[in-house]
């Protein structure tokens, strides 16, 4: 058991080397990095609660005893309390924000998204495709001369 919490702390301490190594900026910009931290492990935290109350779900329809039954249950009410507090926190937050009237990121954390490669003779999404100029025909226009000057 306490290889694993060795494990863990040095995978948490390996993670965090890079942020202290390029802690040069302001407290702003400090919770700027531990925001986008936590809008990456809010949606995880969530996902592995509903894994765990479906794999309670799995447990429940192998078990053959009602001992197993018992602890499949068990780990089914764990997966949805999980799931509870995870909502309850974005409500209370949502309450808070709107009490204090803040603004900032959204309540509900986006997923990460990746760039759209824009497809050859199309634009990326909401940008227009550009139309090629019209080449001009015909013999090639001159600027003016310059005027000649005066006689003296």
């Amino acid at each position: 058991m306490h290889s694993y919490k060795k494990i863990l702390l040095s995978a948490l301490c390996g993670f965090a080397v890079p942020f202290i190594a390029s802690a040069q900026g302001t407290l702003i910009s400090v919770m700027s990095v531990i925001l986008s931290i936590l809008d990456l492990a809010i949606p995880a935290v969530l996902a592995i609660a509903i894994i765990i109350f479906f794999w309670g779900i799995a447990r429940y329809m192998i078990a053959e005893d009602d001992s197993k039954k018992n602890e499949a249950r068990n780990v089914m009410i764990y997966g949805i309390a999980g799931i509870f507090v995870i909502f309850s926190i974005w409500g209370i937050v949502a309450l808070l924000q709107s009490s204090f009237e803040t603004t900032g990121t959204p309540i509900v954390p986006q997923l990460p998204s990746y760039p759209q490669v824009p497809v050859p003779g199309e634009g990326a999404p909401g940008v227009p495709v550009p139309t090629p100029t019209p080449t001009p025909t015909g013999p090639p226009v001159l600027p003016p001369a310059p005027p000649t000057p005066p006689a003296i």
